[in-house]
């Protein structure tokens, strides 16, 4: 029998019935206890910053404003440093296709104090016209 008084407790209050083992002894059985999980090892920090954030990648759930349903755009690299593989786009193209999905242009300026705000960095942002059920 078990030292540890999890697993004793556990093992107690499990009860084999003639259908079989119970739902507890299962979820016992299928999962390991914390104190033997094995904790991955990172050779080289390079990659993943000093967080182990992932800022070669992320993912955006976008709806409406014309955007095309269920649809999958890009992918991300099966292991570290998980950066994306297909598809990139910036952040100055995503800012340009939310405001596209919303009507506005990217271009849009606005002159505050003699000088001109952009909805997009400079201006520059082009939409990703993919993600769009029709062309934008």
């Amino acid at each position: 029998m078990s030292s540890d008084p999890q697993q004793q407790a556990a093992a107690a209050a499990a009860t084999t019935t003639s259908a079989g083992p119970s739902i507890l002894d299962q979820v016992i059985k299928a999962t390991r206890p914390q104190d033997q999980a094995k904790a991955e090892k990172l050779g080289e920090m390079k990659h993943y910053g000093l967080h182990r954030h992932f800022t070669g990648s992320g993912s955006v759930l976008m709806f409406g404003g014309g955007i095309k349903r269920g649809f999958l755009y890009g992918e991300t690299a099966p292991e570290r440093p998980l950066v994306t593989v297909k598809n990139p786009i910036s952040i100055r193209d995503l800012h340009a296709t939310i405001f596209t999905a919303m009507g506005i242009s990217p271009k849009t300026a606005f002159e505050i104090e003699k000088r001109p705000f952009y909805a997009t960095e400079d201006g520059k942002g082009r939409p990703a016209n993919e993600l769009f059920a029709r062309p934008a």
